[in-house]
C-alpha cells in the first residue's frame, strides 16, 4: 500500500475548493491509501523539469501534483486540470544538501528571468557574491544549478527580485552573504531553517528530508471513532459547553462565557455554573377562576 504525505499548500488549496469537490477529493485519497479498484492512479507529466512528479485525478476536471519515491507520495497541491498540468511541468523538487530539508522549485521562471540578469550584468557593477567561491555556497546548501544565475547578480535588488522563486532555505544564507556577512552568519540563517540536525544526507532520499523539514508534511487524519465521546474523562466532558435551544426557541450556551458575565434572564451579577436560561414570561394560573365558573350555583336560602 503506498504511503501518502500531504503538503500544507495542499491542504489551503483543498479548502478552496467547494464543497462538492471537496467531497470528491477525499473520497479519492482515500481510495488511493487503501489500493481500491477505483483510485487514481500516476500519470506521467510530459516535459517536466522533474521525472518524479506525476498528477493524480482527484475530483471532476481537479488534480493532484505528487512528488513518488518508490512507494512515498508527496501531494503537493490541487487545481483545475490545465493549472496542475502546469504547476508539475514548472516545478521541481530538491533536497537541502547541507540540512536535509526538502525544497520546492519553479524552475521554469528561474529559467525565465536568466535573460533580464545576463542583460543587466552587462552594465557594470561588481557580482554580488564574488567574495566566495563556488565551494563556499555548495558547502552552506546552495544549489549547483542556482550558481551561474547568482554569478550574473549584481546588487541586492537582484536577489531580492528571485525571492518568490526560491526555497527558504537558499534565500536566507544568501541574503546574509548579500548584506555583507560571514559565512558563520549564513550557517546561522540556514540552522533556522532546519527543526533537527542530520547526521547523514542522502540527496535521494526524499521521505528522510520530509521528516526532517520543519513544515513537515502531515499523514490523513483519521476519521473520529463514535466511541471517542465515551473515552473522554468526565471532567473534560462537562467543561465543554454545549449549545441547547430553550423552551422560547433561542439557543443559548450551557455555560457562562466568562465568570463576570450575566447570565440572561438571571438577577444575579456573577455566573455560578448552572445552567442558564432566559427568562420566560410568568405563566397565568386560571384554574381557580374556571374552578369556580364550573361550580354549579345554589339558589340562596337552600340548604
Amino acid at each position: 500500500m503506498p504511503r501518502l504525505a500531504i503538503s500544507p499548500e495542499f491542504l489551503r488549496g483543498l479548502g478552496a475548493l467547494s464543497r462538492p469537490v471537496r467531497r470528491d477529493v477525499a473520497v479519492a485519497v482515500r481510495r488511493f491509501l487503501l489500493n481500491a479498484s477505483a483510485a487514481p492512479h500516476p500519470e506521467r507529466v510530459r516535459n517536466c523539469r522533474d521525472p518524479r512528479v506525476a498528477t493524480l485525478r482527484l475530483a471532476d476536471r481537479h488534480r493532484g501534483v505528487v512528488v513518488r519515491q518508490e512507494d512515498v507520495y508527496w501531494l503537493l497541491t490541487v487545481l483545475p486540470d490545465a493549472e496542475a498540468w502546469s504547476y508539475a511541468q514548472r516545478h521541481r523538487v530538491g533536497v537541502n544538501t547541507a540540512i536535509g530539508i526538502v525544497e520546492t522549485w519553479d524552475a521554469e521562471a528561474l529559467e525565465r528571468i536568466e535573460p533580464a540578469l545576463r542583460r543587466a550584468s552587462e552594465t557594470g557593477g561588481r557580482p554580488l557574491f564574488e567574495n566566495w567561491c563556488d565551494n563556499d555556497l555548495l558547502n552552506i546548501g546552495i544549489d549547483p544549478r542556482l550558481l551561474p544565475l547568482l554569478r550574473l547578480m549584481t546588487s541586492e535588488s537582484h536577489l531580492a527580485a528571485v525571492e518568490p522563486l526560491l526555497p527558504h532555505s537558499q534565500y536566507a544564507p544568501l541574503a546574509a552573504l548579500a548584506r555583507g556577512g560571514s559565512l558563520a552568519a549564513a550557517w546561522r540563517e540556514l540552522d533556522a531553517c532546519r527543526s533537527r540536525v542530520a547526521d547523514e544526507i542522502d540527496p535521494e532520499d526524499l521521505l528522510a528530508a520530509l521528516r526532517r523539514s520543519p513544515d513537515r508534511p502531515r499523514s490523513p487524519p483519521t476519521p473520529p471513532s463514535s466511541s471517542a465521546s465515551s473515552r473522554c474523562p468526565a471532567g473534560a466532558r462537562s467543561s465543554i459547553p454545549r449549545s441547547t435551544r430553550t423552551p422560547t426557541g433561542r439557543r443559548t450556551s450551557s455555560r457562562c462565557s466568562s465568570p463576570g458575565a450575566r447570565a440572561p434572564g438571571r438577577r444575579s451579577s456573577h455566573c455560578t455554573g448552572r445552567p442558564c436560561w432566559p427568562a420566560r414570561p410568568p405563566a397565568r394560573c386560571c384554574w381557580s377562576r374556571s374552578r369556580r365558573a364550573s361550580r354549579p350555583s345554589c339558589p340562596r336560602g337552600s340548604t
